[in-house]
């Protein structure tokens, strides 16, 4: 047999709108990256480390780009370690993603908002929206069809609710909600579970051209990770 490494380190478990993210905390050797992003029971893993365009704090990925939650989880967290206080405005970068990208904080209340991407395309259908967010394609559905490509998202109009519990699948859903608004803002709150997310949107001659996300960001515990690689 031949001889293992032994390393340790820290990770942070974070909750919103049911989706549960892992932030690894460094420093993290690079050897086990790959086997912590298998090994932590979350749906995302994030890997904290210095900022490269500006931001106070960077979340890199494994699999994937960062999206708006982990983006969401890392900005709140870092707020914390910081020892900020009431409505904190920390800037965000993440894998995949061009520019920081503003955070706001607030520990005490655990609410985290962030902006989100224009979209870069919209299809409008009889039932729905394709709409492409951060390069990714999000089929928002009234019906009960599914999709080979993208993410398919089922949208029930009675209660505004979602069957997917990412930031961008509720911002897409948004768009379907306001479809029939020409100019103003408007505030969506999205259900996921027995969650929401809170979409706020801007409409300017019918075009959207703001959008952001908030919502409940919990940090339900801080753990000791061991591997031998």
């Amino acid at each position: 047999m031949g001889d293992f490494m032994k390393f340790t380190g820290t990770y942070a478990i974070l909750e919103t709108a049911g989706q549960r993210l892992a932030l690894v905390i460094p420093p993290t050797p690079h050897e086990v990256c790959e086997e912590m992003d298998q090994a932590l029971q979350a749906d995302r893993v994030g890997f904290l480390c210095n900022p490269v365009s500006g931001g106070n704090v960077r979340v890199e990925c494994i699999r994937g780009n960062a999206d708006t939650n982990l983006l969401r989880a890392a900005g709140y967290f870092y707020a914390k370690q910081q020892g900020m206080e009431g409505m904190s405005f920390v800037l965000t970068e993440g894998s995949g993603i061009p520019d920081a990208r503003a955070v706001v904080a607030n520990v005490e209340h655990e609410t985290a908002s962030a902006v989100l991407p224009l979209p870069e395309r919209l299809e409008w259908r009889e039932t729905g929206v394709d709409a492409v967010l951060d390069g990714v394609l999000y089929h928002v559905t009234t019906g009960d069809e599914s999709f080979s490509d993208g993410v398919t998202v089922h949208l029930d109009p009675a209660d505004s609710s979602i069957d997917c519990n990412s930031a961008e699948a509720a911002a897409a859903a948004a768009i379907w909600l306001t479809r029939d608004l020409q100019d103003g803002t408007m505030e969506l709150n999205i259900g996921v579970g027995d969650k929401v997310l809170e979409i706020g949107l801007r409409k300017d001659a019918g075009e959207v051209t703001g959008l952001s996300v908030g919502g409940e960001m919990r940090l339900l515990d801080v753990r000791v990770w061991e591997l031998s690689v």
